[in-house]
């Protein structure tokens, strides 16, 4: 399998091109490496173990932001003891806040550099703890009920 045939992931993230290409990238070096079929097939199940974290992150991902949005939608704040997702807000706190964590964490995101490079970069994973730690114990902007109102209003 390969492509979205192997890992369809959720279209807002605009990755599925980018992660079909990188599966095909993979394959592409297997077979230029290879000249036995069991060979290939092992070998490209092998390489195949590199882009899976990144697939179930995306997953992770999408499960704790749709558990966020209907926390949200019933007037209450989504909270889960996953570090990942802990990270995520911060990351997403700092990089609102800090043009340099927001161009690493838009590295990731778009799928130009592994996020352990990223990291790496000088200072970078300093400044976003830095400023993560100034985010807020609840998300910043007007609840979904503010919201709401205010376009009940407009349409009145």
């Amino acid at each position: 399998m390969l492509g979205d045939a192997w890992a369809t992931t959720n279209p807002q993230f605009g990755l599925g091109i980018s992660l079909g290409l990188l599966h095909a990238r993979l394959l592409r070096d297997v077979l230029r490496a290879q000249d036995r079929p069991t060979a290939l097939t092992a070998s490209f199940q092998s390489n195949m173990e590199q882009l899976t974290p990144l697939y179930l992150g995306l997953s992770e991902w999408e499960a704790h932001r749709q558990a966020e949005i209907q926390a949200d939608m019933r007037g209450s704040i989504y909270r889960t003891p996953d570090p990942a997702w802990k990270q995520h807000l911060a990351g997403r706190f700092a990089g609102m806040h800090d043009a340099d964590v927001m161009r690493g964490l838009a590295d990731i995101g778009f799928l130009l550099a592994d996020a352990r490079k990223v990291m790496q970069r000088p200072g970078l994973l300093a400044r976003l703890s830095q400023v993560a730690a100034q985010a807020p114990s609840q998300p910043e902007g007007p609840s979904r009920r503010t919201v709401l109102a205010a376009a009940e209003l407009r349409a009145a």
